[in-house]
């Protein structure tokens, strides 16, 4: 499922998303990394949604970490904060083109490569034993429970309507959660690359940098 499993808790890539990457590195100014070919996306047509995820701490703070988009399409939107450095990756999914975009905000460049369609999600998750907690209504949508034991005992809320988890909490103080759900349909134009940047394709890895915000 997409948009909730927590990145200091369980999460094989760097910002959690379609992209892979390697050769990350974190200077004073600047993150660079090693960006490959987007993992196989599971489309969900007809269950358009925008929210905001949020990362709550052990010592209360809490941190807006993510922001996601979807059209009755399968069409995908993500921003979400990157933990090396303090900067945010956008990527647009496409299914429909076969097509997904990593933005690079400071040089305006849509950087594109293919988008393949899987049958199911990848799920990144333990293969922990597990158990049901039943269901519950969260941000006005119905989500089904299921608490997992290993290391850590963590307990997942997930939205079989929109295919989303809408609630992770772990027994280290760490949670996460969607807020301000909408099931409107999202602007049009926040699922493709702005007009004002140039599209740059790409066949293989190519180098990718984010200025570091001072």
């Amino acid at each position: 499922m997409r948009a909730g499993i927590p990145a200091l808790l369980f999460l094989p890539c760097l910002f959690g998303q379609q992209f892979t990457s390697s050769n990350v590195h974190v200077w004073p100014d600047r993150m660079t990394l090693t960006v490959g070919a987007p993992r196989p996306m599971a489309v969900v047509k007809g269950a358009p949604y925008s929210a905001e995820q949020i990362q709550e701490s052990p010592q209360g703070k809490v941190y807006t970490i993510g922001r996601f988009e979807r059209d009755s399409q399968g069409r995908e939107r993500s921003e979400t904060a990157a933990k090396p450095a303090a900067v945010w990756f956008l990527e647009i999914l496409d299914p429909v083109a076969g097509a997904a975009y990593l933005l690079d905000p400071d040089n305006r460049v849509a950087h594109r490569m293919a988008l393949a369609v899987s049958a199911a999600a990848t799920e990144s998750r333990p293969p922990w034993k597990s158990e049901p907690l039943g269901s519950q209504v969260i941000e006005g949508v119905v989500a089904q429970g299921t608490r997992a034991s290993g290391p850590l005992t963590l307990e997942f809320w997930d939205s079989p309507e929109l295919k989303l988890n809408l609630v992770t909490r772990s027994s280290n103080g760490y949670s996460t959660l969607l807020r301000n759900l909408s099931r409107a349909e999202p602007d049009p134009s926040h699922f493709r690359p702005p007009a004002d940047y140039a599209v740059a394709d790409h066949a293989g890895p190519f180098p990718f940098a984010l200025k570091v915000p001072q």
